[in-house]
């Protein structure tokens, strides 16, 4: 399985672990992880009088660098929303979905840390498992709605970096030697 989609079945499998979030995909109205181009699922799993919170992945990319050491550095930046539906007009429950939505994305970046701290931790299901040796960088964070159809919360930009302590060679059973005189 290829990095991208091991770091969404990880977030995925957190947004089934927090109890704030409760993403139960096989059942009926429990999906509560979405990826940004679902936007569309997520307003049909969601009824205006629901009151669930909603993960929803923006955005992940990787960039690999040279540090000053010699040594390679892989920096994963995403973007995820904690979002929920707020009725319009209601203002005492925006405020409170704003509040409780930075509550919840701090508490999935606690986690993950955590995560890379202790092995015990780092086990998740469906045989998925953190293997990168990460540290948080920067993060950044900002009141997001109305987004979609009236869902308010928060925006979590988040560069993870991991820090190799070799720079990569080339596998050699990937090219052909070629006959100068052929």
């Amino acid at each position: 399985m290829d990095p991208r989609s091991r770091f969404i079945q990880y977030i995925e499998d957190l947004a089934r672990r927090s109890v704030d979030i409760a993403h139960e995909p096989n059942i009926k109205g429990g999906r509560r992880f979405f990826l940004e181009l679902e936007h569309d699922r997520l307003l049909g799993a969601t009824a205006p009088d629901n009151t669930g919170w909603n993960l929803v992945l923006m955005g992940y990319e990787t960039a690999t660098d040279d540090n000053r050491h010699g040594r390679r550095v892989e920096k994963i930046a995403f973007i995820f929303d904690i979002l929920r539906h707020v009725r319009q007009g209601d203002a005492p429950a925006l405020h409170q979905a704003y509040t409780q939505a930075r509550s919840i994305g701090e508490e999935f970046l606690i986690r993950m840390e955590e995560q890379q701290k202790d092995p015990c931790l780092a086990q998740v299901s469906d045989g998925i498992e953190v293997t990168y040796s990460l540290r948080m960088g920067t993060k950044r964070t900002v009141e997001v709605g109305p987004r979609f159809d009236h869902f308010f919360g928060y925006r979590f930009a988040v560069d993870l970096l991991q820090e190799m302590p070799f720079r990569p060679a080339s596998d050699p059973f990937r090219w052909r030697i070629i006959d100068p005189n052929g």
